[in-house]
């Protein structure tokens, strides 16, 4: 539950956690956890790599595109709120690194 100020009107957050919260980053961790469960299982299964740093995930896997642009769709579908993107190719951009194949 978070209510904050801003420009003299009074705010009541909904969804989500604030950031800056004391239980953000444990909260956002454990949700994390329950969410990434169905992702990591079907990575592991084929030899894929899966790295995980705050809300970034890195799959590295040898799948078609096709294939994995229809996982990624899949996954989109877990919860509402959280969105995957791709990133595709031999040379890609994570967290201001760009790391090639």
């Amino acid at each position: 539950n978070n209510c904050f100020s801003y420009d003299g009107q009074c705010y009541h957050q909904t969804q989500g956690v604030a950031i800056g919260s004391l239980l953000t980053l444990t909260m956002s961790n454990c949700y994390t956890v329950f969410y990434e469960h169905y992702i990591v299982k079907q990575i592991k299964n084929k030899n894929g790599l899966y790295y995980q740093y705050i809300d970034d995930i890195f799959i590295a896997i040898d799948w078609s595109a096709r294939h994995l642009l229809k996982q990624i769709d899949m996954w989109n579908h877990v919860d509402e709120n959280i969105k995957l993107s791709e990133s595709i190719g031999s040379l890609v951009d994570f967290l201001h690194l760009q790391i090639e194949n």
